[in-house]
This record gives C-alpha cells, sequence and structure tokens, in this order.
C-alpha cells in the first residue's frame, strides 16, 4: 500500500498537530484508492480529539466518522486515512494505537512533533500486525514516473517516439520545394 499526500496536505496534517499540541490532533483523510493500491489524497479533515485524556490518546467519535464518510461519498471519494499527532513523540505506533486500531483497512498516519521537529509516517495496523505503508509526495511521483511504467509501455513510448520522429521527417521531406532543373 503507498499512500499519495500532496505537499499541501503534509503542511495541513503539521499545522493542524501544531496548533492542537499538546493534546493529540485528529481526523481523517479522504481520496481515493487506485488500481496499484495506491492511497490518493483529496482532502484533509480535521475532527475532534474526544479522548478522556486528549495529551495521550485520541477518539474520534463514531458520528464524526460517519459525518466525514457521508462527506466523503457525496464527494465521490472515501475515507482512505486517520490521523493523529503525537505531540512529544515520534512517529511509531504507541501500545494504545495498537491497541485501539479499529479500522485496519486505513492507513495510520501519525505526526511525530519530538523536539519540535515534525515527522510524518503511515502505518497499517492489524490486530497482529504493523506494517510500515510508503508515502510519496508530488516530487517524488513525478520523479518517479518513469520508474513505474512497465517493459511493454516503456517499448510502447519508445517506439511512438521513433514513429513520431520519422513521421516529421517525411513531412519536412515532402514540403521541401522541387529540386531546380539541372543544366545540359
Amino acid at each position: 500500500m503507498i499512500l499519495h499526500l500532496s505537499h499541501a496536505h503534509l503542511q495541513a496534517l503539521v499545522d493542524h498537530a501544531r496548533r492542537a499540541a499538546p493534546t493529540e490532533a485528529c481526523g481523517v483523510i479522504i481520496g481515493r484508492a487506485d488500481f496499484n493500491n495506491v492511497l490518493r489524497a483529496v482532502e484533509i479533515m480535521p475532527l475532534e480529539n474526544r479522548a478522556a485524556e486528549p495529551h495521550h490518546t485520541y477518539y474520534i467519535d463514531g458520528h464524526a466518522l460517519e459525518s466525514a464518510s457521508i462527506h466523503a461519498a457525496r464527494k465521490g471519494l472515501s475515507l482512505i486515512a486517520l490521523y493523529h499527532a503525537h505531540p512529544n513523540g515520534d512517529v511509531l505506533p504507541s501500545p494504545s494505537d495498537r491497541a485501539h486500531a479499529n479500522y485496519p483497512e486505513l492507513a495510520q498516519v501519525i505526526i511525530g512533533l519530538r523536539g519540535g521537529e515534525a515527522q510524518i509516517a503511515a502505518w497499517r495496523i492489524d490486530v497482529d500486525a504493523v506494517d510500515r505503508v510508503e508515502i510519496i509526495t508530488d516530487e517524488s511521483d513525478r520523479a518517479n514516473d518513469y520508474a513505474k511504467i512497465n517493459s511493454t509501455q516503456r517499448t510502447a513510448l519508445l517506439i511512438s517516439a521513433a514513429l513520431a520522429f520519422l513521421i516529421v521527417i517525411a513531412v519536412s521531406l515532402a514540403l521541401l520545394p522541387p529540386a531546380p532543373p539541372l543544366p545540359r
């Protein structure tokens, strides 16, 4: 699983985490999953942390999740991730995060603010396993576009480029004026 976030999305996550500190900021990420199992974020939706101890854990109310899901569905999107901050911690899932991971189908994004330095990581947290989810941004996505195409696509791209070159040469030759007659 890969999570695609723009720089604006990353900044929105960090800004929310910093505004909410020293409590844990939380919310959802709305978007779509493409055929390559890449989760593409479209919108960051901050939600209220309803935990009894919001300095140490987070809790998103079921009604808030339902409203966010309806909001996403109206846009033809879905919930692709939950996010929360560790205001004085790192980006590793805490024991509490693992114990309360009730949505294993959603990526879990954690914003760590240890020492004022923001870091972001994503995880897939299931009952028995915690797996890292790769986060890609606009630049890393563009830089790797050529590497992401398969050999058939690469061959088609090269053949198309060669044919385009030949067509330009043929059209150029066809547009040349006739050669002057040779002297006798």
